[in-house]
């Protein structure tokens, strides 16, 4: 066997020539996860890191911009900017799979059955660790969509429910993911416009899982949250075809003459 197949079968990887701003971009990258700077932390300057990594400075600008467009950094102009370390949030997500939906054109079918899927792991979860505040929050956000359900105010609050039994959950990474999905979600069901049937049988099946997540029947309330998920998923009617605006030939009628018995026509 050749050398070089010896090594890959033992772990070890091939060799890749790295630019010098992606060898200072990893140094950096590697020192905020290991804890050396937090979220709001400012970096050293643009001069400074030239010296420290003995570098020019358009090798540190394209780093620093590498790191900024990867939402690692936020580089703010000005006397009172700087170079900061950004917090991560569902944005960069929710902006990387919105990308993913458009240009792999998914369909809200589709989304329904990721949201089903990712959903069924946070409710888990949720209703184990939901605590009273949990449930407070969910109380009020029932009682406001039925308020802009009477005042017939069109805004979205279907996902914030979901939203708040995320966070139940206690999970960071989770609700991040949720959070993301909702954004991208939310942008599809604006398309549909405002229905109000909908909206009441959404409201409806919300108090259901209220109710049964009060009652402590978590089986009843997570079979009642899938439906909820599914119902969100309208497949639009087909579109009447539109009638054709040419004008009909007009019909010719044959007339017998009874002196001549000749037929003309009208």
């Amino acid at each position: 066997m050749p050398e070089g197949k010896a090594f890959l079968k033992n772990g070890f990887n091939p060799v890749k020539n790295k630019r010098l701003f992606e060898i200072v971009a990893d140094q950096i990258r590697n020192a905020i996860l290991a804890g050396h700077y937090n979220p709001g932390d400012r970096l050293a300057s643009e001069k400074e890191l030239c010296q420290s990594f003995k570098v020019g400075r358009p090798v540190i600008r394209e780093a620093l911009r590498m790191l900024e467009n990867s939402g690692t950094l936020s580089i703010r102009p000005g006397a009172g900017g700087g170079i900061f370390i950004k917090k991560v949030d569902s944005d960069q997500l929710m902006n990387s799979l919105e990308t993913i939906v458009q240009l792999d054109k998914v369909t809200i079918q589709q989304i329904t059955e990721a949201r089903v899927a990712i959903e069924k792991g946070i409710w888990g979860l949720a209703l184990e660790r939901i605590q009273q505040e949990d449930i407070e929050r969910l109380e009020n956000n029932i009682v406001r969509a039925r308020e802009c359900l009477v005042h017939n105010v069109p805004k979205p609050l279907s996902l914030e429910f979901h939203l708040i039994l995320a966070e139940a959950s206690r999970n960071p990474l989770l609700i991040m993911i949720a959070k993301a999905l909702f954004d991208v979600l939310q942008k599809y069901l604006s398309q549909l416009g405002p229905s109000l049937k909908r909206k009441k049988r959404v409201l409806e099946i919300h108090e259901s899982i209220l109710h049964s997540i009060k009652a402590g029947n978590f089986q009843d309330a997570m079979a009642t949250m899938e439906e909820d998920i599914t119902k969100l998923s309208v497949k639009q009617p087909p579109r009447r075809p539109v009638p054709s605006t040419k004008a009909s030939p007009k019909k010719s009628f044959k007339h017998t003459d009874k002196k001549t018995g000749n037929r003309t026509k009208k």
